[in-house]
């Protein structure tokens, strides 16, 4: 009885605090309000004395110091030091999927955007466009956004949104006035027309300020899912419009490209042109466009090629439709029939768009369109190939393969230990082959767990299994709680994770033995790295010399070649994300955010990554295919040589809006060598298709930077690695950093059904 006092006391004790916060806010407003208006608060001073509480307005110097601090970086974004940033692993974060985008669309068409006159429309885009992050989208999807708003009427003292809760609306302020407070504490003050709440539209987050009206206030909102689909909708659109462009494109006036490569392949292409503009009056020598196709989309460009005698120039138009520089592909048999020349064609000619309005073309590298090609049509200086070859670091007979039936793990729970059961180990595969990965178990036989780190919806745990014929084998076993998980809006991710582990054999990736589930988690058996996460070793050390981040970033490439001639994207990579072996070998780890695209030109569309890693195409929404793993490589390379990332702020729009700006805005550290940036500066090109290693990570394992480089013994696993962790047993985790565990609430059990097959 005592006890249950107690815990009533305690309940109406929040819930006070919770009324004495919030009415100090409003106090704050109505004093505001009645310095500028004459009016007094005393009525709300009353209220809050009822309760015991009190609130002040801060100091002018204090509001000053806040708004400091929330004011958006300069144009040149300073070197982070280390001090600042290395000490705190940074944080993953998601939207909902793109399955879970549209159904969240369908439930809100009902709140669709409502007509506006001219001069709303205009006053709203003018607050799109003084937004930094908001005025990099293009006018078109500006205008749609604007379609999809619908209005808000806040009076005064009204909170429009609190710091904490759960976000999904991006706010423009037309009319009124509104106060920002933070951790109770004065902000600034913001006027219409405006924007704020822009990071709700990206991902699923809390806020992280409070706002309230000072006035009465007209507002448009936006929810995040309308935004998405004015995104996705205008990417997939441009990229239809390339197709077309791409399948009518003739050659020696016949169709070329739409011969030689199917519909799916051509949609590929269309997916990685980019567009150009070139002005009135513009000349381009034709050797200024070797290695590069331009189909004209809009205008007229005049041709005037130079014969090697003293002929006159040749003069030709070409207008929408027709293609330059494709001349390095195109040659007619005695049939007619169109192939690849076997080498570039240079006639000594230049470009002349005469065309008073300019123009508009598709810009595509030689290289992309010949990686498209038949084989037999490849010729040496255009290497492509398109099988899957087996390289070394891959395993191609894998022993241990999952079953179609799914596994299931009884609660068996006894203090520490996890029992695990024959069958739960039993595998799929030739009798008598030897596996790497848990073999057949007595009943009687356990995995003594101990808890060793924690992850984003669970905890990993150490599993030593004890067998009568062969030593003892350690493995890791994560440990997700499934309704935190759809609570979250993770389902596919997880469901993506173990379909994508299973199916991988790589020595650079963590290899995943079996699933498990059981009403209310599920258990993911993997293999078990002692020697920790190269950001704990990477925090130890402050920086790495070149030798031992070239020897990481091997690591990352090597595992993304893997990844990418199988379609899978990553979009997780960081530190905290590679673990070491036993030797000191590095490995990639959580496939959370990993996708297996449908088909060569097909891209995801869910924002997720760590902030400071996320590449510049999935900000925008303007879908993600391997090139934002070679963004988020060359960041990698950044920290592992500076100690910290190119692009870190404690407020995450700012981190976008420094990666918008780009990396040549950079303060790059004295003691990074060019090759390092110039490394760098390749893989985080702003146009996706430009970057090194985009279609063939080949290029970028011949950049001067890893000369010297042994990628063979690399992937072997015979070089030395640069770091050999200290490993005292099979079951050492004292390379692992403690963490409080993320799974220490009731969530009960789930039995939607959700995970039916895991």
């Amino acid at each position: 009885m005592e006890r249950l006092r107690r815990v009533e006391l305690l309940s109406e004790i929040a819930r006070r605090d919770e009324l004495i916060a919030q009415l100090q806010e409003e106090l704050s407003v109505l004093r505001m309000t009645a310095t500028e208006e004459g009016k007094g608060g005393n009525e709300l001073e009353e209220k809050l004395g009822e309760v015991g509480g009190g609130g002040s307005l801060p100091s002018k110097g204090e509001g000053e110091e806040f708004e400091k601090y929330l004011r958006p970086m300069g144009h040149r974004q300073m070197f982070p030091s280390c001090e600042d940033f290395t000490h705190a692993r940074k944080i993953a974060v998601s939207a909902e999927s793109g399955q879970q985008q549209q159904q969240g669309h369908s439930q809100q068409q009902g709140k669709s955007g409502r007509e506006k006159d001219k001069r709303t429309a205009e006053t709203i885009r003018a607050a799109i466009l003084s937004n930094e992050f908001l005025r990099q989208l293009d006018s078109e999807e500006i205008g749609q956004m604007i379609e999809r708003m619908r209005p808000v009427q806040m009076e005064v003292g009204t909170q429009i949104v609190r710091q904490g809760e759960l976000s999904s609306e991006l706010f423009v302020l037309e009319e009124g006035r509104v106060q920002v407070t933070k951790d109770r504490r004065f902000v600034r003050i913001m006027e219409g027309p405006c924007v704020f709440g822009e990071l709700a539209i990206l991902y699923h987050c809390e806020r992280t300020a409070t706002v309230i009206a000072l006035s009465h206030c007209r507002l448009w909102a936006l929810h995040r899912t309308a935004f998405h689909t004015v995104m996705v909708h205008n990417a997939k659109s441009r990229q239809e419009q390339s197709f077309n462009h791409l399948k009518r494109l003739g050659a020696n006036k016949g169709p070329f490209l739409s011969t030689l490569l199917g519909e799916g392949q051509l949609l590929a292409l269309a997916g990685q042109v980019r567009e150009e503009f070139w002005q009135f009056r513009t000349e381009v020598e034709r050797t200024q466009l070797r290695g590069r196709i331009y189909v004209i989309t809009k205008g007229r460009i005049t041709v005037r090629r130079r014969p090697s005698n003293d002929s006159p120039p040749e003069l030709s138009v070409l207008t929408v439709g027709d293609a330059i520089g494709l001349g390095q592909f195109v040659r007619e048999d005695g049939n007619g029939h169109n192939g690849l020349s076997s080498r570039i064609h240079s006639h000594n000619c230049h470009y002349f768009v005469d065309s008073v309005e300019g123009c508009t073309l598709l810009a595509m590298l030689a290289e992309q369109v010949a990686a498209k090609l038949p084989p037999s049509l490849c010729h040496s200086h255009h290497p492509h190939s398109p099988k899957l070859e087996h390289h070394q670091g891959e395993h191609p007979d894998p022993h241990l393969q999952q079953s179609s039936s799914s596994s299931s793990l009884a609660d068996e729970n006894t203090n520490d230990s996890l029992a695990m059961r024959r069958e739960h180990f039993e595998g799929d595969g030739d009798n008598g082959s030897r596996r790497d990965g848990p073999t057949a178990a007595t009943a009687n036989e356990r995995a003594e767990v101990n808890e060793c780190d924690s992850v984003e919806f669970g905890h990993l745990e150490l599993a030593d299994l004890k067998t009568h014929f062969d030593t003892d084998r350690v493995y890791a076993l994560k440990v997700l709680n499934k309704r935190h998980v759809k609570e979250m809006n993770q389902v596919e991710h997880v469901l993506n994770e173990r379909s994508i582990l299973l199916s991988c054999h790589c020595n650079f990736i963590v290899r995943l033995y079996k699933t498990f589930r059981d009403a209310e988690k599920l258990y993911m058996l993997m293999e078990y790295c002692p020697g920790g996460e190269v950001w704990t070793m990477l925090r130890n050390w402050g920086r790495f010399d070149e030798p031992t981040a070239r020897f990481y970033c091997a690591s990352a490439l090597e595992a993304f070649d893997y990844l990418h001639r199988r379609m899978i994207i990553y979009r997780d990579l960081k530190p905290e994300n590679m673990l070491l072996d036993a030797n000191g070998n590095p490995k990639l780890v959580d496939f959370g955010f990993a996708k297996k695209l449908q088909s060569d030109g097909s891209r995801a569309w869910t924002f997720c990554g760590t902030a400071e890693y996320v590449a510049p195409e999935v900000i925008l929404n303007k879908g993600q295919d391997c090139a934002v793993d070679l963004w988020s490589l060359g960041i990698f390379m950044f920290e592992l040589l500076s100690g910290s990332p190119p692009f870190a702020s404690t407020d995450p729009m700012h981190t976008y809006n420094s990666i918008l700006r780009g990396v040549q805005l950079l303060a790059w550290p004295r003691y990074m060598g060019d090759n390092a940036r110039n490394l760098i500066c390749k893989f985080c090109r702003r146009d996706p298709t430009q970057r090194l290693g985009y279609g063939r990570i080949e290029d970028a394992r011949q950049d001067i930077w890893f000369k010297g480089f042994d990628f063979t013994s690399f992937r072997r696993q015979t070089m030395r690695p640069p770091i050999r962790p200290k490993i005292r047993g099979l079951t050492d985790t004292q390379n692992f950093d403690r963490y409080p565990s993320t799974d220490n609430f009731a969530c009960g059990s789930d039995e939607s059904g959700w995970d039916d097959d895991f």
